[in-house]
């Protein structure tokens, strides 16, 4: 054969097939511009220059920047298999004519060399003009944008042009490989009728159902009893794989028993709109099953994703609030009065060297360390032990004056009574206990209450006075945190405590305090969301990605069904069915299966919930409401966008099917 035929018609056969190959080469191109956007975002020399908390922003990016891959590659191999099934036709038709599989199998070379060069070509284009703009929305929803010095012009990232190039190589290569796998082991006359095929009538898997069923229940169980960190992280990936999978069989089964259903209800069954569209689907659903499951599971990636982080981003200042009830937070270990006032007295003077003053002072104690419950007991943690240092939990003691400031509730406690909260069940827990060998009687188990300054999994105990908490304090590895809090004028915290010296202990300010520690609330803000809205960043970035593969594996499940039905509905037509009637029963085909999805994927994000708040309350995000405000406008946008793609794939459906009616 003449020199560089096999890529000429490689060429011709992309041209040919432009229908299916462009929109695939287009999200092909997104992805590539995508992941080299975290990926050059990731290795940023202006994030490593900015304040406190950038470094926490490049390591979620370097995280996200797998993740994105990783779905990627399955998206990239997943679309390409409706190409494949799309064409085996075609490939079989060129054996028939004389090609050997050989040559077959360098035509599929060309083409994706073709297709690798196209979509690294223009996702690296694309990249680049977007890598700007996305860094500064970056910086915007970190918070971090008052920090960074954006220079002006395009820049080219090459380490991340080269990570991107190797993954797509390597993906190509491995889709090249399975397609000369299909070729190589498949007869051409099978390819020939596989298209023209018929599929018996599927039976209802009934004992794939029941498993389902189960699976999908377990991982609801899992997820309504995990209400702390501990059982989050005990019960998450079972929870989750046992949802993916039961979410397989119940679409595979389950959906074939429902339209066997509708077939026996002969008032819906009987009608021109209804008729074709159920048998039609009940001899598919076994083949659409998988991409039906598919698009419900990336539909609950991205509700659960967007709505998790942007309730982190979007209560973040109330969280600080919870966490700092006032800017500017001093701790030091204090417990005698005397020390209390030189404490209180050093940090007011170096206010006044400012011209400033402390406002709305606020004082408290609280003895704060690593415990284990054991036989109904608090009993000091061994951290050299490593069972111990596993089980080991923050025990916060505070007193009952500082308990009933934050919740409001008076309650009246005894030298020798407490109360008690814990964020895992306590099961032989008893009226009776002690903290570090310090007897107590429980009056009261409350519930966990936010504001105590313990942002991680543990327990909170509320004495009756300072007298009961000094029984607590025994050496330098327990002992009462003094805590004087007071506002100034934001604008000034980090004049008067920016210096790292000041804020930890080291400078004369704090001269002859035995520990000291100061926070300030808007610095810390900046710290947190420099975390959160990265973790937000990545939500919108896999969520636009996951986004992109729904689209598409949408418009291709339309495209090969719209194929599959057109000879279905040129004989329906010939036999007097109308436009207006075909209209009717694709529509009504589509409105069957297509919104199920999205209503699986609502019900998985509701019992999901109970992981959102419990993460999210353990981060002192304890509004239930802005929680469940920002889950419903969630769900809301994504079921708008999901309807504007039905209706653009209703249509190209349509298209098809009365094209090739009117052919006839």
């Amino acid at each position: 054969m003449r020199k560089f035929f096999y890529g000429r018609l490689a060429a011709d056969n992309l041209k040919k097939n432009r229908q299916t190959y462009l929109p695939y080469l287009i999200s092909c191109s997104v992805t590539g511009a995508m992941l080299y956007t975290i990926c050059s975002l990731s290795k940023n020399e202006g994030l490593k220059n900015m304040s406190r908390g950038a470094e926490n922003t490049t390591e979620v990016l370097k995280f996200g920047t797998i993740i994105a891959m990783f779905f990627a590659a399955i998206f990239l191999f997943y679309t390409n298999s409706f190409l494949m099934k799309h064409r085996r036709k075609e490939f079989g038709l060129y054996q028939l004519l004389g090609m050997e599989k050989r040559h077959l199998a360098r035509v599929l070379f060309a083409e994706t060399v073709y297709t690798a060069g196209i979509t690294m070509g223009c996702g690296f284009l694309l990249g680049i003009l977007l890598d700007k703009l996305m860094y500064l929305l970056l910086l915007r929803v970190t918070g971090l944008i008052s920090d960074a010095k954006v220079p002006f012009g395009f820049e080219i990232n090459v380490f991340a042009m080269l990570t991107v190039a190797a993954f797509f190589g390597i993906v190509f290569i491995l889709i090249l490989l399975n397609a000369v796998r299909i070729v190589h082991f498949t007869k051409p006359i099978s390819m020939l009728n596989e298209a023209n095929a018929g599929e018996r009538e599927p039976k209802t898997k009934v004992i794939m159902a029941i498993l389902g069923v189960l699976l999908v229940g377990a991982g609801y169980v899992m997820s309504l009893c995990a209400t702390d960190t501990s059982l989050i992280l005990k019960f998450m990936l079972p929870a989750v794989l046992c949802v993916i999978v039961g979410t397989y069989f119940l679409f595979i089964a389950g959906s074939i028993a429902l339209l066997k259903l509708l077939k026996k209800n002969k008032s819906y069954y009987y009608k021109t709109r209804h008729f074709t569209s159920i048998s039609g689907m009940i001899y598919r659903m076994k083949q659409n099953a998988v991409g039906l499951s598919s698009i419900c599971i990336l539909s609950t990636m991205v509700l659960v994703m967007i709505s998790s982080t942007s309730c982190m981003v979007f209560g973040a200042k109330e969280m600080m609030k919870e966490l700092y009830p006032r800017e500017i937070q001093s701790c030091g270990m204090v417990t005698e009065d005397e020390n209390r006032l030189a404490f209180i007295d050093k940090i007011n003077r170096h206010l006044e060297t400012f011209g400033l003053h402390a406002e709305n002072p606020l004082t408290y104690e609280q003895v704060r360390a690593g415990a284990v419950f054991s036989d109904g007991n608090f009993n000091e943690c061994d951290y050299g032990n490593p069972h111990q240092r596993e089980l080991s939990r923050t025990l916060t003691v505070i007193c009952n004056s500082r308990y009933q400031e934050i919740t409001g509730n008076a309650v009246s406690l005894e030298p020798d009574e407490i109360l008690l909260s814990s964020t895992e069940p306590l099961p032989t827990l008893r009226r009776q206990t002690s903290l570090f060998g310090v007897k107590f009687k429980i009056k009261e188990l409350i519930d966990p209450v936010y504001g105590f300054n313990n942002t991680f999994p543990g327990y909170v105990a509320v004495v009756s006075d300072l007298d009961a908490l000094k029984r607590l304090e025994v050496d330098e590895h327990r002992y009462i945190h003094y805590y004087y809090l007071f506002d100034i004028p934001a604008e000034h915290e980090l004049e008067i405590f920016g210096d790292q010296d000041t804020r930890y202990g080291n400078s004369d300010l704090l001269q002859n305090l035995d520990v000291m520690m100061l926070n300030m609330r808007n610095e810390d803000y900046t710290f947190y969301m420099s975390v959160y809205g990265a973790f937000f960043f990545i939500a919108l970035f896999l969520g636009l990605l996951f986004t992109v593969q729904m689209v598409l594996m949408i418009y291709y499940k339309q495209i090969s069904e719209g194929h599959d039905d057109r000879q279905r509905y040129i004989i329906m037509q010939n036999v007097g069915m109308s436009r207006a009637e075909i209209r009717q029963s694709i529509r009504s085909q589509i409105l069957t299966v297509f919104f199920l999805p999205l209503v699986t994927a609502a019900i998985h994000t509701a019992f999901c919930i109970p992981i959102i708040r419990t993460v999210l309350y353990e981060m002192e995000l304890s509004n239930s409401r802005l929680i469940y405000l920002i889950l419903g406008c969630t769900f809301i946008a994504f079921s708008i966008l999901y309807a504007v793609i039905y209706a653009v794939t209703a249509k190209i459906y349509y298209r098809i099917v009365s094209a090739n009616s009117t052919a006839a």
